[in-house]
This record gives C-alpha cells, structure tokens and sequence, in this order.
C-alpha cells in the first residue's frame, strides 16, 4: 500500500540507518516499534508521526494530507 506515493510504513518495518540525538552512536540500522491499535495494513499495524523505533527515538515525518489513529 502507498501513501502520498510512498509505502505505507508498519510496525517491523526497518528504516533507512542513521544517527541521531538519542542515540548519537554511528548510523545504524533500526526498525518501526510502535503503531496505532486500530489501523492495520497488511495485518501489521500502522506507523505514525510520533510512533517509536527501535534505537528508542520517534518517527518524524510523514503524510500532511493522510491521518491515522
């Protein structure tokens, strides 16, 4: 499934590797732990601004025109 043309992000889902604030180590790998309880896509809950990931710091971005709870 695609969002604004881009796919759909769920908890499981790894994401591009990185350095952050909350975990200022080198870029490293993580993935999507956390999503909302009551939107699934493809039985996997869906990821949300604000949701956590696995390094213990939070989605940041996402769709401006699409909301899920």
């Amino acid at each position: 499934m695609k969002i604004d043309g881009l796919p759909a992000a769920r908890v499981g889902d790894a994401l591009v590797p990185h350095g952050c604030a909350v975990c200022p180590a080198p870029p490293h790998p993580r993935s999507i732990s956390a999503g909302s309880a009551i939107v699934t896509i493809d039985g996997k809950p869906a990821a949300r601004v604000g949701d956590a990931i696995g390094c213990g710091g939070s989605i940041t971005s996402g769709s401006a025109v699409v909301t899920i709870e």
